[in-house]
């Protein structure tokens, strides 16, 4: 075995030469910003009418998330603190006879003030997920691929800390409008379709169809081998929204 292992990967008509390594370059699903993208692949093999299957399995939870300044916070509050205050400003169709619309227009015209009508909201999310991967070669060094990842997720243990003022200048935690609003917010939730309560499905990722040609080359006397591989495909929207 010659003294020097090199491989070159080139997929999706974007060539990297990584010396002494092996690396790819593989854009499919969509990139969730909660979690490490997957890669388990490796340059396909040259082998007339070969099919695989390939399968990973991985897992996860948080109940902390860490926002923009690196600060660890709960996991719901990832982008900020939640202003009620301004929940019902541009909202369009509102009807002020409606008494849950007429709620989230009364606390907008309420005074502001730091933290008043504020949400931290806390919870726990837990995820698990299979990526599968089938691969069929036809002649020559061409072959077709289908990647479908299948996800289940899971949030509970939903908490909202109202952080309105206690003090005594107004508006604060006993503000009426603020306790009318606290008092209907799961109604008005479940007006716009939305809820508090926990969450737990299972369901597919967006399909990736690819198509290739790949080729294997063990005859240099300089290199151990080389593996060059070309990749392009689509993404398929299976994915629930």
């Amino acid at each position: 075995m010659n003294r020097y292992c090199k491989k070159i990967a080139l997929l999706a008509l974007a060539p990297l030469c990584v010396f002494m390594a092996s690396k790819l370059t593989a854009a499919f699903d969509n990139p969730h910003f909660y979690r490490a993208t997957n890669f388990f692949f490796e340059p396909r093999i040259e082998r007339d009418w070969l099919s695989s299957f390939d399968a990973s399995v991985a897992g996860g939870s948080a109940d902390t998330a860490r926002n923009r300044d690196h600060c660890t916070v709960p996991l719901f509050d990832v982008f900020g603190l939640h202003d009620m205050h301004e929940l019902g400003v541009n909202v369009p169709d509102k009807d002020l006879n409606d008494p849950l619309d007429l709620i989230l227009e009364q606390l907008a015209l309420t005074v502001s003030r730091d933290c008043f009508a504020t949400f931290s909201i806390c919870g726990r999310f837990k995820l698990i997920e299979a990526y599968v991967a089938y691969t069929q070669n036809f002649k020559r060094g061409f072959f077709a691929q289908f990647i479908l990842p299948i996800r289940r997720f899971d949030i509970n243990c939903i908490q909202f800390k109202d952080l309105s003022p206690l003090d005594e200048p107004c508006p604060n935690i006993n503000t009426p409008i603020w306790q009318t609003f606290l008092d209907q917010f799961d109604a008005i939730l479940k007006k716009h379709k939305l809820s508090r309560k926990p969450f737990c499905e299972t369901g597919i990722g967006d399909l990736a169809i690819l198509a290739g040609w790949t080729h294997n080359y063990q005859e240099t006397e300089v290199l151990d081998f080389v593996d060059i591989t070309f990749k392009f495909g689509v993404l398929a929207p299976t994915s629930k929204e």
